[in-house]
């Protein structure tokens, strides 16, 4: 049984091709994300779009996460974390919809990517330039390859924020973030050992 066993592990780990290893859709909120208030203001925080009273211009179905500053000057600096995504050896990527609005291009729009629990971060991607409708549709959509970054656990991170002082610029919005990755080996080995059970039950 356990030379099966490895054997089937083997075969796994020979032809692992990338799967949806995390979804989310903002339906709820910020949903599975958390938010990071790096300035300590208060400002342009990462909410739901009914705190915002806007409406969803990213091209995404249902809700969106926005970051807006639109509504009052002041420093802004918020970070929206995925929960930690374990992924494997492999291809791998995060992909999302968007809309982005920029004030005299002030402001950044950036994804991140932390593999040790957000202590530091590392710029996946980032824009300074209007994408998408004004306060509209269309939206936009991106897809970034993280596969340097497997056989870690990762946070992804969604960062707005303005460099300078006196801020006081308009919104991003995030929506429908799925990564693709080649399961986590423990991941693998878990149906790998599901399988063979099975195998040994209908017997």
């Amino acid at each position: 049984m356990k030379i099966l066993a490895a054997l089937a592990l083997a075969a796994m780990a020979g032809t692992a091709s990338a799967a949806v290893v995390f979804t989310e859709s903002f339906d709820s909120g910020t949903g599975s994300f958390t938010v990071q208030d790096l300035a300590g203001t208060g400002k342009a925080l990462w909410k739901s779009m009914g705190d915002y009273g806007y409406s969803n211009w990213t091209g995404g179905s249902g809700n969106a996460a926005p970051a807006s500053s639109a509504f009052a000057s002041g420093e802004f600096n918020p970070r929206m974390v995925s929960p930690g995504i374990a992924i494997g050896n492999g291809p791998a990527s995060v992909s999302f919809k968007y809309n982005y609005q920029n004030f005299a291009f002030l402001d950044v729009f950036a994804v991140e990517i932390s593999t040790n629990g957000g202590g530091s971060w590392s710029t996946l991607w980032s824009t300074q330039a209007d994408t998408g409708g004004f306060f509209a549709l269309p939206g936009a959509s991106q897809t970034i390859d993280i596969s340097a970054y497997g056989g870690n656990t990762v946070n992804i991170g969604f960062h707005y924020y303005d460099p300078n002082t006196g801020d006081w610029d308009w919104y991003a919005q995030g929506d429908d973030v799925v990564v693709e990755a080649v399961p986590a080996p423990g991941a693998a080995a878990l149906l790998g050992l599901g399988g063979l059970v099975m195998s040994r039950r209908r017997r």
